[in-house]
C-alpha cells in the first residue's frame, strides 16, 4: 500500500474524548481509502479486520464536519490537501488522484481553491453537465411577432417589449384605386425626379402629407397626386380652384360679363 500522511491537526478537539472504537475507525478508513479520500463501505470486511461492527450512523455524527457520506462512499474531506497539497493534472504522482476523482464522482468545491473535493450524485453531476453543454450549443431562442418579442428560456416564453420594423407601409386608403394612383405616383417620381423613396418611414411620411392636405378624402387625394403630376411638382399641394372638380376646367370662348 502506498504510504500515507496523516495530520492530527485537522481532527476535532473532541477526538479524544471519543470512544476508542470510533479513534480505530477513523484511522482504519484513513489508511485504506483510495488516492481521492474515497472508502468504499465494507462492513464484512471492516469487522473481520478490526473485531467490531462498523456503526455508520455513529461514525458520521462523529466526524460530521471532516467527512461526507453519499450511499456507500465516504469521503475524507481533507485526505488530498493533507497528502498531495494543490493538484496538477499533468504532474505523474498525481495522475492516479484524478483517475480516483473520476471514478468516485468527486467535484471541487468552489470556495475550496483545490483545497478539498465533495461528493456529488451521478445523476445530478450528469443533468447538470447535459444542461450546460445544451446552453452552449443551443443559445436562447427568440420568436418575434409584430410588436412583441419572446424569448424563449427553460422552456417557457418570456414577453418584452420591442419595436419590429415594418415591411410595408399603410395606406390611408384600402381601395384598390387609391394603390394603383399611389403606384403610379411612385412611378412618377422614379421617372421625372430620379426619386425613390429610401425607407418604409419616409414613404409612410410622404401618405401622411397627403391625407392631411386631403382632409382624410380618398378623392380628394387622388386629386392631389393627378395636379402634381401635371404640374410636373415634386411634392403635393393643395388642390388650385380648377382642380376642385376633378379636372382642371377648359376655358371658354366668347366675352366674359364680369369683364
Amino acid at each position: 500500500m502506498a504510504k500515507r500522511f496523516i495530520d492530527n491537526e485537522i481532527l476535532p478537539k473532541a477526538f479524544r474524548k471519543l470512544e476508542p472504537s470510533l479513534k480505530l475507525t477513523w484511522y482504519y478508513i484513513w489508511t485504506h481509502c483510495d488516492k481521492s479520500g474515497v472508502w468504499d463501505i465494507d462492513e464484512d470486511l471492516f469487522e473481520f479486520d478490526n473485531g467490531f461492527e462498523f456503526n455508520l450512523k455513529k461514525f458520521e455524527e462523529s466526524f460530521a464536519t471532516l467527512i461526507n457520506v453519499l450511499k456507500d462512499k465516504i469521503l475524507l474531506i481533507d485526505f488530498i490537501k493533507v497528502n498531495y497539497g494543490t493538484l496538477t493534472e499533468n504532474y505523474n504522482p498525481h495522475k492516479p488522484v484524478f483517475r480516483d476523482l473520476l471514478k468516485n464522482n468527486l467535484k471541487l468545491e468552489p470556495s475550496s481553491n483545490q483545497a478539498y473535493f465533495k461528493l456529488v450524485d451521478e445523476k445530478e453531476d450528469v443533468d447538470i453537465y447535459e444542461e450546460e453543454v445544451k446552453e452552449e450549443k443551443e443559445p436562447a431562442k427568440k420568436i418575434i411577432e409584430i410588436g412583441t418579442v419572446y424569448e424563449v428560456e427553460s422552456g417557457k416564453p418570456k414577453k418584452a417589449k420591442a419595436k419590429v420594423q415594418k415591411s410595408e407601409v399603410d395606406l390611408p386608403f384600402e381601395t384598390e384605386k387609391f394603390k394603383v394612383q399611389w403606384q403610379l405616383w411612385k412611378a412618377y417620381k422614379a421617372k421625372e425626379h430620379k426619386f425613390n423613396y429610401k425607407s418604409i418611414e419616409s414613404e409612410q411620411a410622404s401618405l401622411t402629407e397627403l391625407t392631411n392636405l386631403s382632409n382624410g378624402l380618398e378623392e380628394t387625394a387622388i386629386l392631389i397626386m393627378n395636379q402634381s403630376m401635371a404640374k410636373g411638382w415634386k411634392g403635393f399641394f393643395e388642390l388650385k380652384n380648377n382642380y376642385q372638380h376633378g379636372a382642371p376646367e377648359k376655358p371658354t370662348g366668347g366675352f366674359n360679363r364680369n369683364r
